[in-house]
């Protein structure tokens, strides 16, 4: 089962910032997020409202993108180029990548340039790197805008910051590399789902979560389905208490994300099929959504031949070999064989 949590130091950072907290604080605190979520709800990505809201974003946003981030990052050890030197950190917030490169040294060896143009969150994010012990970075690598010049070997990293960033693709196409971590609504993932086919017109390579570089089969075949993923969260007790003040839980965590490079000519990911869909019971069978080509696909199970079908991790890299092919269909028989990575 694909999982996450929060990194340790963090998680035990921020326990004992809501230790310290009162029953009226933490109560104050689920408000805030209530507030937050509700913004966020805007389809145009509005600006993010640090200010009076700092301890929802510490508490709440913050943890749960990071442990989306490791997610990610889990998922592409094996899939990213390894010659970046220089790495953009876009919408930094409390400088995650920085966090992230701690946790993934060799997927992220490198300079890390943030780049936040609200600067509310300055003070928290000292305190947090302070001690969660993060090398504080040279003033000179934060930044409130991108330089006008981006060095070779340079990839950037969008998380919950493109839309609201509104990035146009002379600046996107500066970078060799590009990771966009996204909210997992229809909306925004099939905007990253048309920004994918922008990106194969300017000369990269879509590494993830496709594995191939033909059309997306969500744009061509449908006009609401969106592409995401679902990975299983473990929250600590702090988050835990947290959470029961709120009306969202997080039993699961989902995101959209795109990753594509011009380093790379040929994605490592070639020739293997990527789970798109929780699966779906439905009346004699069982479906799951899976991606491949331009074709909009499922891998199924009939009833009649499996009584208990295998429940494969939303989000997984398998390879199917001698399934029966039937319309839009991958079924499994006795012969079928999926094996994951």
């Amino acid at each position: 089962m694909r999982s996450v949590q929060i990194p340790q130091p963090v998680s035990q950072y921020l326990a004992r910032r809501w230790s310290e907290l009162s029953s009226h604080q933490k109560q104050e605190v689920a408000k805030s997020v209530i507030e937050v979520s509700s913004h966020y709800q805007n389809r145009e990505g509005l600006n993010t409202p640090w200010k009076n809201h700092e301890l929802a974003y510490l508490f709440y946003f913050f943890p749960l993108n990071l442990a989306r981030g490791c997610g990610l990052f889990e998922s592409l050890k094996s899939l990213l180029p390894s010659q970046h030197e220089n790495f953009f950190d876009l919408g930094a917030g409390l400088g995650n990548l920085q966090i992230l490169q701690k946790i993934f040294p060799e997927s992220l060896s490198g300079n890390i340039y943030s780049i936040e143009k609200n600067q509310d969150s300055t003070e928290e994010r000292q305190k947090l790197h302070k001690n969660v012990e993060i090398p504080s970075q040279d003033i000179s690598l934060w930044s409130t805008s991108l330089p006008q010049i981006i060095p070779p070997n340079s990839l950037g990293f969008f998380s919950y910051s493109l839309v609201e960033m509104k990035t146009e693709m002379d600046q996107l196409s500066k970078f060799d590399t590009l990771i966009f971590l996204e909210p997992s609504t229809s909306h925004v993932a099939r905007k990253l789902m048309s920004l994918r086919s922008e990106l194969i017109e300017n000369n990269y390579l879509s590494l993830a979560p496709c594995t191939h570089n033909k059309e997306c089969p969500l744009l061509i075949h449908s006009k609401t389905d969106w592409c995401h993923d679902r990975i299983h969260f473990h929250p600590p007790a702090w988050f835990s208490e947290l959470e029961a003040l709120l009306p969202m839980k997080n039993s699961t965590l989902t995101y959209s994300y795109l990753v594509a490079s011009k380093l790379e000519r040929e994605t490592g990911s070639k020739g293997l099929v990527r789970v798109i869909g929780d699966t779906l019971k439905e009346k004699g069978k069982t479906r799951q959504a899976i991606c491949f080509d331009d074709q909009r696909r499922f891998l199924s199970w009939l009833k009649r031949d499996h009584k208990e079908p295998d429940r494969i991790d939303h989000g997984c890299l398998i390879k199917i070999e001698e399934p029966e092919e039937k319309g839009n269909e991958l079924r499994v028989k006795d012969f079928t064989r999926i094996l994951k990575f």
